[in-house]
């Protein structure tokens, strides 16, 4: 059983800690080249930030950022693996040219259209509003799973198809039992209650008497009509889904399966995709996993999953998500890996990825603007500026005497500052300050929030009574 949530950039992931050959399904929903400054993603200035840096590039730049990825996707597919690259339509035809070279042109399977937008605004005066995204859908070898996905009729494709009504009240549709004149070939000539055919049956006359004795045949009341087989409405499989899927709706406002997430898919169109491209135990694989929306859809169908963000709030986010929507337990139910355990970890992190988890840590948010933040990289959770510095080097007097600053341009009483060590100078003037001046600058050793990580989640799990407290180690 694989279940794993991996914080981490996919390119090192995917090439060090996944095996190559070992899923049977990636589905990526990367961020689109759409040109747009983003403001901050789930209050993640890190992520926010790294996609500004590949838009300001170009389209050049976004391209070759995108496709050393899709290399590595390709590199851990099985040869009976499908690819989904899930885009929007400013990059979708410049990947599509990318994929038909890693995959081959004739490893293409489908575009499919899906429409994301059910009541686009109309406010553009010189061309239609957009209302749909693109699912590439490549194959890696000759072979792949793909199981047929259909939908419920609608009142007008029910009454369309099935347009007569039995004693019953049920809603039926005939089909030929015998063959027309462009049949025929191998199908069985013989007489059946006494009927002879004018030309061959569809089917033997064993699995004939199988459907009479079901009472589906319907024997016609004039006088050289032909028999039909009946099929009524309410056993259908519905229509069988073609590559524009209109009938899966955004997620409301107000729907509990909204978590907040910009980006965020709705369930139903990742498991629509892990139905038809997997089976049971297959293993799935999302390497822009945000809000987790895969690796839930996935567990749901009983697969096995990956699910990998370079965000530290994003995984956060997954693994609170499968705790309060499945019931699962972060170290029994699922590993995550990536997330920070030691002061050399820290160290090694991002330095806006370092200050967002330190920020989320504390209950706050983190600031979105990466430069010129005037010394305040985010704010607790009453609005009370927090300060982080990554070095190892203990932080002195000055670092506290500047943040000082920083607060009072907040007209703010009270700040934080993370870091790794505090000297006596720092921890010095903290306390001055407090005592003379009134205003409270605490230190928090990051080391500290380590432990704060599994103390925040115990205190989530408590807040929501699942009862599951006592796996958390």
């Amino acid at each position: 059983m694989v279940r794993q949530i991996v914080l981490g950039d996919c390119i090192d992931r995917l090439m060090n800690d996944v095996e190559a050959g070992s899923v049977d399904l990636v589905y990526l929903d990367p961020p689109f080249f759409s040109n747009r400054q983003y403001e901050v993603i789930w209050k993640d200035r890190f992520e926010t930030a790294s996609f500004r840096d590949r838009w300001e590039g170009g389209i050049e730049t976004y391209v070759s950022w995108l496709v050393d990825r899709l290399r590595v996707c390709h590199r851990v597919l099985k040869d009976t693996g499908v690819l989904v690259c899930h885009l929007d339509w400013h990059s979708s035809h410049y990947i599509k040219v990318e994929l038909d070279r890693l995959f081959g042109y004739s490893h293409f399977v489908n575009e499919i259209v899906w429409r994301r937008i059910q009541a686009p605004k109309g406010m553009n005066p010189t061309s239609f509003d957009v209302a749909d995204d693109r699912l590439l859908v490549y194959r890696k070898g000759e072979k792949y799973t793909f199981n047929v996905q259909y939908r419920p009729l609608d009142k007008y494709e029910v009454e369309k198809t099935f347009p007569s009504v039995d004693a019953a009240g049920r809603r039926y549709s005939t089909r030929p039992l015998i063959a027309s004149n462009t049949q025929g070939g191998k199908s069985p000539m013989y007489e059946y209650k006494g009927f002879t055919p004018p030309r061959r049956w569809l089917m033997t006359e064993e699995n004939l008497r199988e459907i009479d004795r079901k009472g589906r045949i319907h024997w016609p009341d004039r006088e050289g009509g032909l028999p039909r087989q009946i099929q009524y409405a309410d056993e259908s499989k519905g229509k069988r889904i073609d590559t524009v899927w209109n009938d899966i709706k955004p997620i409301p406002s107000q729907s509990k399966e909204r978590m907040g997430y910009p980006t965020q898919k709705p369930l139903a169109l990742l498991e629509r995709i892990i139905k038809t491209f997997t089976t049971n135990d297959s293993l799935v694989l999302d390497p822009f996993c945000g809000c987790g929306t895969t690796i839930h859809a996935a567990h749901r169908l009983h697969r096995n999953w990956i699910g990998i963000d370079v965000s530290p709030v994003a995984v956060d986010l997954m693994r609170r998500r499968l705790v309060e929507h499945e019931n699962l337990m972060a170290g029994r139910d699922f590993t995550i890996e990536g997330i920070p355990t030691s002061e050399d970890s820290l160290l090694e992190m991002n330095p806006t990825q370092f200050a967002d988890w330190c920020c989320q840590r504390l209950g706050g948010t983190p600031n979105p603007v990466r430069v010129g933040d005037m010394g305040v990289d985010g704010w607790d959770r009453d609005g009370d500026p927090i300060q982080v510095k990554q070095h190892k080097k203990a932080i002195g007097r000055n670092v506290v005497d500047n943040f000082n600053a920083a607060i009072r341009r907040e007209g703010k009483t009270k700040g934080s500052i993370v870091a790794l060590s505090f000297g006596k100078g720092a921890r010095g003037e903290a306390a001055r300050l407090l005592r003379e001046e009134g205003l409270e600058i605490v230190l928090v050793e990051a080391t500290d929030l380590l432990s704060e990580q599994e103390k925040s989640f115990q205190e989530f799990l408590s807040n929501h009574d699942f009862g599951l407290g006592r796996w958390v180690s």
